[in-house]
């Protein structure tokens, strides 16, 4: 999937931290959508550095204090139902959604009844960050 937010403002932003509040509202909700639409109920993100500036402004973004080091990657705060990643070896502007064990049961009933097919991530590409 694919996040364009080159067209994203109408020129009359004061400075970069609206443009970047406006990048973070339209990725915020065009994670929704593609949470929505896949039926998965992805429930965390990793991402990339690039990422977490867009959304660090957002105000359903909750930071952490404690940025906690796990696997590879540093927890960073939620981002409305979503627990936040940063990977700084994720190449610029990804975005992995992925689910965790607890939702994973909810997911598999969930597909056998609908005959969908399982989707274990999904991998999203923003561009114009």
């Amino acid at each position: 999937m694919n996040i364009d937010l080159t067209n994203i403002g109408n020129g009359h932003e004061l400075n970069a931290y609206e443009m970047m509040h406006l990048k973070g509202s339209y990725l915020y909700r065009s994670l929704l959508k593609a949470n929505n639409d896949t039926n998965s109920n992805f429930n965390y993100l990793i991402i990339s550095m690039s990422v977490f500036n867009a959304i660090d402004s957002h105000p359903m973004f909750v930071p952490w204090s404690d940025a906690k080091y796990i696997d590879g990657s540093y927890y960073v705060g939620r981002l409305g139902a979503f627990e936040c990643y940063v990977d700084l070896y994720l190449p610029p502007n990804d975005i992995l959604m992925k689910y965790n064990k607890s939702v994973a049961r909810d997911n598999v009933l969930d597909i056998i009844l609908s005959d969908s097919k399982i989707i274990n991530e999904a991998h999203i590409t923003v561009d114009g960050l």
